[in-house]
């Protein structure tokens, strides 16, 4: 628990590590959610419980409940805290044997300032307790230099240019990998099977290790981080790269076993959105010998049965499935202890207070990969998850990441020495070992379009209206109480870029009655000025000149609808991929579409979420994208389905852009969201993501004209 505004210089007076005290967890048995071994904990005061005014409650890394601080403890540490004497404190659960009947030790690290110290140890020893892993008076205050030390030590130590690329196993992988995917395989075979220390943990000459940043102490070893983040740009070929890893795997160990040996299952779990399960299933049907690798799809029915899923190399399931098992004590996902969970397109779980993201984290299994091409997508915090499902200690508590990383002026440069000790990225055009990775160019082209006078008109009239609102609304906080009010307005702008066709019929419905809470924006977003876009041809090898087949992109379904009937009217044979496709009409689709005979379609309408993650869209060679959306990252994904190995023409993508709106507004957001990904996953002092909400919305009314995200 703590604030969680962590510091950010250091002055003299910066919080520092004071050492922990040993406290029980009690009352457990009233909670059904559980600590899973060794685990960082949240400690949270509660001042207003009605059976203790010092209760302070404890819950798990998945944000469930599971106890609270004994009271003789809580009695001493909570008028600390309330007095601010305590700037904030931590919790460790070790991995010990314990009566549960006498409740479960937690180690509580305090964190104080100097002044405040001979205030705090006096407490301490009239309340009886005893602090342990202090820092002797001879030790000076760890400094900021010395902590920045510490990361670049770090950074240095696990570079990855001295890891040798491996070659896939030849007996069961068809294909030849590339140059940098064979990097890329011994990269992961290094971190998977290092047995060292995690990074920031030293072995201290009186006996047990030490965490060098938080003081956690703890007489084991520390398990080694047998993972990590795997965030090759998009099209580079990961999904390959990783069925070499779960193939090598199956071949080195799985045949070897002692003869009287208990075999242990060795089953990878990949979790991912539905719409990339064609992406694996394809690469399997491509490059791995049929027969040579089982796996089941855990997905719409499936069996209940763990042992089912034991018999496969590879299971495949998705985000949502595992929100709706979260809570079911006899899912087999819980039970089963995989060897291996693969986290794909796993920007997804960026919210660490959603179903799905505390269902992956609570996923058993010692090997742990997050794989995305797009790790940011609004701010540095999207990368804590990532480090809680990694299990990467000190920065699973949100207290620590803001206070190392997010809120710290060196943040910037501690994250660059952070993720080289547990990613991997390389782009497109980087050079990766021996040569570049060969891929045909892309280009992207801005293509502006005017409104009419009669669309302009209504536009004008929406953007003051709300910006009227905003105004009346006031203060930041009344804003964001109504902020669903607000996108409302924006909405209304978007709609006007693309066609009035999408508005409402009644144009006194354009504007909102009152606040809509609750109402899903993103079922109605959605440029019939397709036609105005230059014609993008693309000359066959026997030298004809022929439209190449071509992919519009909306960000929503009732765009693609308004579209299907002119398109088919100019006699466009056409698809359409869409959210409201069932799996099966899925695959279907892009079966189809992958189709380059003469009848074949050669248009696919697709919206922007389902054509971004995990699909191989490669017959296509130029997109159209119809409205731009304030996160590039999902952009950069729909582009790369199209541009990404396999793909043999040049790529071309059209952005369809109204002049004087909103949508030039989205493009410079996107511009410094870019800045923001490319300056190492973040900037320094990274901001609150409420702040960074109504930047946006202030930025898409024009009433923010510099956003510094």
């Amino acid at each position: 628990m703590a604030s969680d505004a962590g510091g950010g210089g250091g002055g003299d007076n910066e919080p520092h590590h004071v050492g922990f005290i040993v406290a029980k967890i009690v009352d457990m048995g009233h909670y059904d959610s559980k600590i899973a071994g060794r685990e960082a904990v949240r400690l949270v005061r509660e001042p207003s419980n009605p059976l203790d005014g010092n209760f302070i409650a404890v819950y798990n890394s998945r944000g469930e409940k599971v106890g609270n601080i004994q009271k003789t403890v809580v009695a001493v540490l909570s008028p600390l805290i309330d007095s601010q004497l305590l700037d904030r404190v931590e919790g460790i659960v070790p991995k010990d044997k314990y009566d549960a009947a006498q409740g479960r030790p937690c180690q509580v690290h305090l964190f104080a300032r100097p002044a405040s110290l001979p205030t705090v140890l006096a407490a301490l020893k009239n309340g009886g307790l005893d602090l342990l892993g202090a820092e002797r008076p001879e030790t000076k205050w760890k400094s900021d230099r010395n902590v920045d030390n510490l990361f670049s030590l770090v950074g240095n130590a696990r570079g990855k240019s001295q890891i040798p690329p491996m070659e896939a196993p030849g007996d069961v992988v068809k294909s030849e990998l590339l140059d940098h995917q064979k990097e890329a395989l011994g990269w992961l075979v290094h971190h998977e099977e290092s047995d060292g220390m995690p990074p920031f943990w030293e072995e201290r000459q009186e006996g047990g290790f030490r965490n060098v940043l938080s003081n956690e102490s703890m007489e084991e070893r520390p398990p080694p981080l047998k993972g990590g983040i795997f965030a090759d740009a998009m099209g580079l070929g990961k999904t390959l790269t990783l069925l070499a890893l779960i193939e090598r795997t199956k071949t080195r160990h799985g045949d070897a076993e002692k003869p009287n040996q208990v075999k242990r299952p060795r089953v990878t779990l990949v979790v991912c959105p539905v719409s990339a399960f064609s992406a694996w299933l394809d690469q399997i049907n491509e490059h791995i010998k049929p027969g040579s690798l089982n796996w089941y799809l855990y997905h719409g029915e499936r069996t209940k049965d763990k042992n089912e899923l034991l018999k496969n190399d590879l299971v495949l399931t998705t985000y949502t499935t595992l929100a709706t098992e979260f809570d079911k004590q006899d899912s087999p996902m819980k039970e089963v202890d995989w060897f291996r969970v693969i986290l794909d397109e796993a920007h997804v779980i960026k919210n660490p207070e959603t179903k799905q993201t505390k269902a992956v984290i609570a996923l058993n299994t010692e090997r742990r990969w997050v794989v995305t091409g797009t790790p940011i997508q609004n701010n540095l915090f999207d990368l804590h998850p990532f480090m809680v499902f990694l299990r990467f200690h000190p920065f699973t508590t949100k207290s620590s990441w803001q206070r190392l990383i997010q809120g710290h002026k060196n943040g910037l440069s501690r994250l660059q020495n952070l993720l080289a000790a547990v990613s991997l990225r390389r782009t497109k055009d980087m050079e990766t070992g021996s040569k570049r990775v060969n891929l045909p160019p892309k280009s992207v082209t801005e293509y502006y379009v005017h409104l009419s006078a009669e669309e302009r008109g209504y536009y004008d009239q929406i953007e003051h209206e709300g910006r009227m609102k905003m105004k009346e609304f006031g203060d930041n906080d009344s804003i964001l109480r109504n902020y669903s009010t607000m996108l409302y307005f924006v909405l209304r702008l978007r709609q006007l870029c693309n066609d009035v066709a999408l508005c409402p019929l009644d144009r006194k419905l354009w504007l909102p009655a009152h606040p809509l809470e609750g109402w899903n924006i993103m079922q109605i977003l959605s440029k019939e000025d397709l036609f105005l876009a230059p014609e993008v041809k693309d000359p066959d090898e026997d030298g004809s000149s022929n439209l190449c087949s071509s992919m519009p992109v909306s960000l929503l379904r009732k765009m693609l609808l308004l579209l299907e009937k002119p398109l088919e009217a100019e006699g466009f044979k056409i698809l359409r991929l869409d959210g409201s496709m069932t799996l099966k009409k899925r695959l279907e689709t892009i079966q189809q579409f992958a189709n380059d005979g003469p009848d074949s379609p050669t248009v696919l309408l697709a919206s922007l979420k389902a054509a971004g993650a995990g699909v191989n869209l490669t017959t296509a060679s130029t997109v159209y994208l119809f409205d731009p959306w304030w996160n590039p990252g999902v952009e950069e994904q729909a582009m790369d389905r199209v541009h990404r190995i396999g793909q043999k023409k040049d790529v071309k993508v059209v952005r369809l852009i109204v002049k004087g709106s909103i949508e030039e507004r989205i493009l410079s957001l996107q511009e410094r969201k870019k800045g923001l990904f490319a300056n190492a996953f973040g900037k320094k002092g990274g901001k609150d993501n409420r702040d960074v909400r109504l930047e946006e919305l202030q930025t898409m009314l024009g009433l923010n004209a510099a956003l510094d995200v």
